[in-house]
């Protein structure tokens, strides 16, 4: 089974460096993480798959242009200000 995540991000985020490493410490090599940039304005790791959609259609939208980059078996949605506890990705997945 593999996973993947999407994270939505607007405007100014805080954390969302931290929101995202804590996703990639739980995920395995088959996993995947999709940012949908709905108007980011702080800068985001390098190497995470990122879709910009043409226009801003708020949260929904925005995990539903993420899905579409998915290639999991699992989806699981993080909010952007959200870090996960060590061993959070393995009881969402199970």
């Amino acid at each position: 089974m593999s996973v993947s995540v999407v994270v939505v991000g607007f405007g100014d985020e805080p954390v969302l460096e931290e929101c995202l490493s804590s996703i990639l410490e739980q995920l395995g090599p088959d996993d995947d993480v999709v940012l949908v940039d709905n108007g980011i304005t702080t800068p985001t790791l390098h190497g995470i798959r990122t879709v910009t959609p043409e226009r801003n259609g708020g949260f929904g939208s925005g995990c539903a242009a993420g899905v579409v980059a998915t290639t999991g078996d699992t989806l699981v949605f993080v909010n952007s200000d959200a870090i996960l506890m060590p061993g959070a990705m393995k009881a969402l997945t199970s």
